[in-house]
């Protein structure tokens, strides 16, 4: 039995045994957190020109076999096509520059091997010194020691078979060796080192970089990244600073009158930053992330083209047909645009500014009207459009609202009046129709596509209707028409699942929606390419075979496209997909989901 003058210090014991259940798991995570790797590889090379960067190799092939497009790949359907390939293989294949000598198949086979040692993150930067050659090449990328020794008996191999004499060398830099690579090229000898440390390829044509690379790794081990694959690419707005100076350059050296640094900066493009595509492989979705960063104010040149305004969701169009392929919502300011022009055109000379300004009042002399502000002025910021793709291709109506549809019909009918040097110039080619008493004015436009017995002709519809000036083509533009005139109510098409759920997805802030089905377009895609192919080979098979249809009779040489599935198969692989964009104070930002179909 314990005493009672034992009972407080067992009653400390007891206290500082809680304590401790409490904060040593919390010091030893604390441990763990502090030994954790805490570097991105990204780190390294963030001041290359542009970045190619895969989060992870192995997890980005296998969600690119699990998607639509691999199960396409694996399909009975393809089995002819895939001759026992895998996807992974043949996107490696295609990836790997194929070697121009005897040993061209050995080279690639080695090149292959050691791509797949390559199996987590791999980041790839590139610096263009000089736009006109090639860029100088950095790599770092994730590997297993043993791979990267095997990495090094396979280079022994390849300076064997090249054609191009490669000397190596390797030293000791603070316990890790650095291999030095000497190629003697036809334009001089080229550098080229690389080193591993911690699990971390680094590779690199500059020395410096190279050893400050290692020093970093050494002091602080990469990090593995998590979550689902991504594949990003960045390029950097010290690339187009670097251009602009060339090519002002270029300009005092050839004496042009022309001052380039002015006329980029009028454009408004010097205020563009760093320039961001990212893709990310979900289980059931493709998500997409386009971002250009800004550097300055977006109120001049071509930077006023689309406003950072909201565009409205519960807009409605008069018409959308059953079948539409895409769908677009979008602000979009042509007359700030337009205004943007004679100060571009002075920058360029005072003389283009005088020109313009004296051709445009000439022609508005002759059709009485006053281009500003007759057409430019009297356009609202709002523009939409839907595609449908049938047997005669993609058919087109695309609207923008107009202030003033009264004043926007007596400006047509002055540009196509019938003493109009625009209807002069058109002649046989313009044509007006009447549909229900409204006016549409049709253009012809021969179609290259016709034979030679009868000429066929692309037309395309001019109107007002619906407080919009709208184009289209030909019984698109006559359906969206009527259903205006005959207020035929709100189209099926925005009770849909598939509008529905795009517009909850789209943000209070967005100055652009979309959805398109992508079914459809690889349906009419895979109809465009079996006609090519067909009439590529007619065309070869002719004695005056034309040299422009060359190159592309040498692509698809051995393809046999009777090997490939029907277009409905094929579109059967392709799902919906629906996107916004954004401008804001960082800059423009444009996201796309891409959606997989059950399989």
């Amino acid at each position: 039995m314990t005493s009672r003058r034992n009972q407080p210090h067992i009653v400390i014991c007891c206290f500082v045994l809680i304590l401790a259940a409490f904060f040593l798991p919390g010091c030893e995570r604390a441990q763990d957190k502090a030994q954790f790797p805490k570097m991105d590889r990204l780190d390294l090379v963030t001041d290359a020109d542009m970045i190619v960067r895969c989060s992870d190799t192995s997890a980005l092939f296998v969600a690119i076999e699990q998607s639509p497009i691999g199960r396409f790949w694996k399909s009975p359907d393809m089995r002819a096509v895939r001759d026992g390939q895998s996807l992974e293989d043949e996107i490696r294949r295609f990836m790997i520059q194929e070697a121009d000598s005897e040993n061209a198949a050995q080279i690639t086979d080695i090149y292959m091997e050691q791509a797949k040692m390559i199996d987590g993150e791999f980041i790839l930067g590139l610096d263009f010194v000089a736009f006109d050659g090639e860029p100088a090449v950095t790599i770092v990328a994730a590997m297993r020691e043993e791979d990267y020794q095997r990495s090094l008996e396979m280079d022994e191999l390849l300076f064997e078979l090249e054609d191009v004499e490669t000397i190596k060398a390797s030293e000791d830099f603070r316990g890790t060796r650095i291999y030095t690579y000497m190629r003697k090229e036809e334009t001089g000898d080229r550098f080229f080192y690389q080193a591993f440390q911690g699990g971390t390829l680094v590779a690199s044509e500059n020395r410096t970089w190279l050893e400050r690379a290692l020093i970093r790794l050494m002091e602080t081990p990469a990090r593995e990244p998590e979550g689902d694959p991504v594949l990003a690419i960045t390029g950097k707005a010290k690339m187009l600073d670097r251009l602009q100076t060339m090519l002002a350059e270029h300009a005092a050296e050839n004496d042009s009158p022309v001052d380039m640094p002015t006329v980029i900066k009028s454009l408004g493009i010097d205020t563009l930053g760093d320039v961001d595509l990212t893709l990310c492989m979900k289980e059931d979705r493709l998500d997409l992330a386009f971002q250009v960063a800004r550097r300055g104010e977006w109120n001049h040149g071509l930077m006023v083209l689309i406003p950072a305004e909201p565009a409205p969701v519960d807009f409605r169009m008069a018409h959308v047909p059953p079948d539409v392929a895409s769908y677009q919502v979008t602000r979009l300011d042509l007359n700030a645009l337009w205004t943007q022009i004679p100060e571009i055109l002075r920058q360029i000379s005072p003389e283009f500014q005088m020109q313009f300004s004296m051709g445009l009042n000439a022609v508005g002399g002759m059709m009485d009207i006053n281009v500003n502000e007759d057409i430019f002025n009297n356009l609202d910021r709002l523009a939409f459009s839907y595609a449908r793709l049938g047997d005669n291709g993609q058919e087109l109506v695309y609207g923008l609202k107009i202030k003033d549809a009264a004043a926007m019909e007596r400006t047509l009918r002055k540009l196509f009046a019938e003493n109009s040097p625009v209807v002069a110039q058109l002649g046989q080619f313009y044509r007006e129709t009447d549909i229900q008493g409204h006016i549409v004015h049709v253009l012809q436009f021969p179609d290259p596509s016709g034979n030679d017995d009868a000429m066929a002709f692309n037309e395309i519809g001019l109107t007002v209707v619906d407080r919009a000036l709208v184009i289209g083509q030909g019984d698109l533009l006559v359906a969206y028409v009527q259903a205006a005139l005959g207020n035929q109510g709100v189209p099926d098409f925005y009770e849909s699942v598939l509008f529905k759920e795009m517009a909850a997805r789209v943000p209070a802030d967005a100055c652009s929606y979309s959805l398109s089905d992508l079914s459809a377009y690889a349906r009419f895609f895979m109809g465009e390419v079996r006609k090519t192919i067909e009439t590529v080979e007619v065309a070869s098979a002719d004695e005056d075979f034309d040299a422009a249809v060359a190159p592309l009779a040498d692509i698809l040489k051995g393809f046999d496209v009777a090997q490939l599935p029907s277009d409905e198969v094929i579109a059967g692989y392709f799902g919906n997909s629906d996107g916004y964009s954004v401008i804001d104070a960082t800059g423009f930002k444009s996201i796309v989901t891409v959606y997989y179909p059950a399989p």
